[in-house]
Parts: C-alpha cells; sequence; structure tokens
C-alpha cells in the first residue's frame, strides 16, 4: 500500500511537472523571451514568498494530531485551512499593497502580482492534500491534479499561441490552485463526509497547535526565503536576463525534488506514527536511505548533463543557465535530506531548532548574494546558495544530542551507499520470492 501510494504520489507531481516546467518554462521562456520571462519569474517568487508564510506550518503538526487522535481529525484538519486561509487573505492583501506602492517596477510586474494576489488565500487547500497522501489517497489525488493540471496547460498554451497579454500567466497560478483545491476538498468531503465536529475547536488543543506550529511557520517562512531571495535580489541588482537564466536553473534543479518528496509524505504517517526510539530511527534510517540514493542519482545528472538540458530545450538564448544549473545540482542532495532531518526533529519534539537552523542559512545567503551577485550575477547566486544550505544543518546536528542521529544517517545518505545496499536487498528478496 505504502509503495503504491508513492508511486501515485510521483506520478501527482510528475503531472504537476510537465505543466510547471515543461509549459511554463520552457515553452514560456521560449516565447516570452528573457525580459518578459524574469518579469514573470519576479512575481512568481513574491507569490511563493507568501504561500509559505501562509502555510503557518500547521499542516505537519496538523497531522501528527490527527494521526493520534481520529475523532478529532476531522476538526483537526479543518482549523489548520481556515488559519492558513486567514493568513492567506492577509497576505494577499499585503501583495496588493506592495503593487500599488512600490513605483520603480514595471507596468508588466504591478499587474503580475495584483493577480496572484489571491493565490495565498486558494493554497490553504494544500492541507487536504496532505491529509489524502498521508491517508494512501495518492491515486485519487493523481487523478485530479492530473484534471487540474490539464486546464492550466490549455489556458497557458492559449495564452500564447493566441498572442494574449503575458499578465494572463499570472492568472493561470489562481486558476491552478483553485481547481485543484475544488476537487481535493470534494475528495476529502466525498470520503470523510461534512460533520458537525469539524467546526468545533473547542475540544482541540488549540494552544498546543499553534505553540508547536510556530518553529515550522518561522522555518519554513525562512527556508522560501532562502530559496527565493538570490531571484529578488537578481531582479533588484542584475538585467532582467540574469534573473531569467537563473530562474530556469532554479526550476529544474528542483524539478525532481518530487520523487524524493512524495515517498517522504507517503511515509509521514509511519514516521510520526510510533514513539519507540529504535523503530523511529529505523525507519527514518530507511526513509534518509532511500531519499539520497535517488538525490546522488539526479545531481550527477544535471552535473553532467545540465548544459545539454538547456540547449537542447531553451536554445542558445538561455544558455547563461547552464553554469548556475550545474552548480545547483549539489544543493539537492542536502535540500532533500533535509527535509527528512526536518521531519526527525518534529518527530523527537526538536521542531524549535529548526527556525534557528534555516534562519542561519537564510542569513548566511543573503550575506553571500550581496556580495556576489553585483559581480558574478547567476554563478554567484547559485554558489552562495550550496554554501548557505550545509553548515547550520551539520552544526545544528552536533550540538543537539536528539539530532545526532539524524546528522550520521544524512551523512550516509548523502554517499548513496546504504540506498544502493537496500534497493540490492530488496531485489534480491523479490527474486526469491518469484
Amino acid at each position: 500500500m505504502i509503495v503504491r501510494n508513492a508511486a501515485y504520489s510521483v506520478l501527482n507531481s510528475l503531472v504537476t511537472l510537465v505543466s510547471a516546467v515543461l509549459v511554463t518554462s520552457v515553452f514560456a521562456a521560449r516565447v516570452l523571451g528573457p525580459d518578459a520571462f524574469g518579469s514573470y519569474s519576479y512575481a512568481l517568487s513574491i507569490v511563493t514568498l507568501a504561500v509559505a508564510v501562509a502555510s503557518l506550518g500547521i499542516d505537519p503538526i496538523a497531522l501528527k494530531y490527527a494521526s493520534r487522535d481520529r475523532e478529532r481529525a476531522d476538526a483537526c484538519y479543518r482549523f489548520a485551512f481556515l488559519l492558513k486561509a486567514a493568513a492567506g487573505a492577509l497576505l494577499g492583501l499585503a501583495i496588493v499593497a506592495l503593487s500599488l506602492l512600490r513605483r520603480d517596477i514595471g507596468s508588466v510586474q504591478r499587474e503580475m502580482l495584483l493577480l496572484v494576489s489571491l493565490v495565498p488565500a486558494a493554497s490553504a487547500w494544500s492541507t487536504y492534500q496532505a491529509r489524502l497522501l498521508a491517508e494512501q489517497k495518492a491515486r485519487e489525488v493523481a487523478l485530479r491534479q492530473a484534471a487540474a493540471a490539464a486546464v492550466g496547460i490549455l489556458a497557458r498554451v492559449a495564452i500564447l499561441v493566441l498572442g494574449l497579454p503575458v499578465v494572463l500567466f499570472a492568472a493561470c497560478v489562481l486558476l491552478d490552485r483553485i481547481a485543484i483545491g475544488i476537487l481535493l476538498e470534494r475528495l476529502d468531503a466525498g470520503l470523510h463526509g461534512r460533520p458537525r465536529s469539524a467546526w468545533e475547536f473547542r475540544s482541540l488543543p488549540r494552544r498546543d497547535l499553534l505553540r508547536q506550529s510556530w518553529p515550522l511557520f518561522v522555518s519554513g517562512a525562512f527556508n522560501v526565503v532562502y530559496l527565493r531571495i538570490d531571484q529578488l535580489m537578481l531582479f533588484e541588482m542584475r538585467p532582467l536576463r540574469d534573473l531569467a537564466d537563473y530562474s530556469i536553473a532554479v526550476k529544474w534543479s528542483e524539478a525532481w525534488y518530487f520523487i524524493p518528496l512524495a515517498v517522504i509524505s507517503s511515509l509521514t504517517g509511519r514516521l510520526y506514527g510510533t514513539v519507540d526510539p529504535a523503530e523511529r530511527e529505523r525507519r527514518f534510517a530507511l526513509t534518509f536511505h532511500a531519499v539520497g540514493t535517488i538525490a546522488v542519482l539526479f545531481c550527477l545528472f544535471f552535473f553532467l548533463l545540465g548544459g545539454t538540458v538547456v540547449d537542447l530545450l531553451y536554445g542558445g538564448e538561455f544558455a547563461g543557465a547552464a553554469a548556475p544549473l550545474r552548480i545547483l545540482a549539489f544543493s539537492g542532495i542536502v535540500a532533500t535530506l533535509g527535509t527528512v532531518w526536518s521531519s526527525l526533529a518534529v518527530a523527537v519534539g526538536r521542531q524549535k531548532v529548526l527556525p534557528v537552523v534555516i534562519g542561519a542559512s537564510t542569513a548566511a545567503n543573503i550575506v553571500l548574494n550581496a556580495l556576489w551577485i553585483p559581480v558574478h550575477g547567476a554563478v554567484g547566486a547559485a554558489w552562495a546558495t550550496v554554501l548557505a544550505n550545509v553548515a547550520p544543518i551539520v552544526v545544528a546536528g552536533l550540538l543537539v544530542r536528539d539530532l545526532r542521529p539524524g546528522l550520521r544517517m544524512m551523512a550516509e545518505a548523502a554517499t548513496a551507499v546504504p540506498g544502493a545496499r537496500e534497493a540490492y536487498r530488496l531485489w534480491r528478496e523479490g527474486r526469491a520470492h518469484r
């Protein structure tokens, strides 16, 4: 069941990849050109930050509580959804204010920001996606994701083919979120009904939910700042062409993350569902090993063939994306293994460490970007991302006793040797049962 759920999670994310990378990135970049595509990337960077802040870090905590208290699961998820929707609405107003008050941006950037201002509130439906994946309903989620993605792809292609204003690409981002959100809500209602208890929050440990979620909220917000601040600083310090090249490199260096993240999301219930230290470490070790093997394989692919990928898909106009793509390939190993490490911190009750770790990474990234972007452009931003990614996790893993096993497992997994050994063992067992 878990393997099948993970497979459908990968399929679900693969559909998103086709929409987000092959259509939004490749097709749009070649048709729009570097400057217009750079403007679009700027708007997406702003809304990505807002969505991360609006998440409040509450989904993992809601999932943790719901997996241990089935009777109040509906109320727990509904509470998380409403909090995220309210936070998203407030951040949408902040985006509107930014677009209207900032006079030094062009009309295209301003119109795009106005169109995406509703995206943070519409992203609150991701709570139901987290619930359904944890309940091994990835197949149902994948089918609905595919339907929503098909609508989004057709809308984007129509905009490009008909020569409609480029700002409508931003409207498609909102269309994607609304379509998948409605479909997921209907699926959740079909599986769980709409009980009155889902709105009764008085029995929930609301303060405890918020108290445990704020470290994840802060770390999540810092994480997205860390991942997107380089694009915002490139927008301020370099021509739009550099931002377009770097956005392409980031898109492809992160394009494969959905595979290990699908594995993690499918195992979340098992990772959080035990309090026995030995069993928990065993489960996390297997997760680290699987994710590490996947990460190393993709890192090698983009490091060796990144230039070929850019040349074949984008042509010579975006040749500048090849160098930062090769550099950013290494950041994927730490980024994906760091997600497992963060889950371990939540499982052992050490989530307060996460804001410190990601805050240190963000601060280092900003400083290095400020030093290197004016001189080296997109390449400098790529090196800043990689170098700022590793050190804080290593330091925290050494200082916090409960997280030292995670650091050891993370280091072992980064070699891909344990994962390859485990895969070989499973293959041998499969042959023996035939």
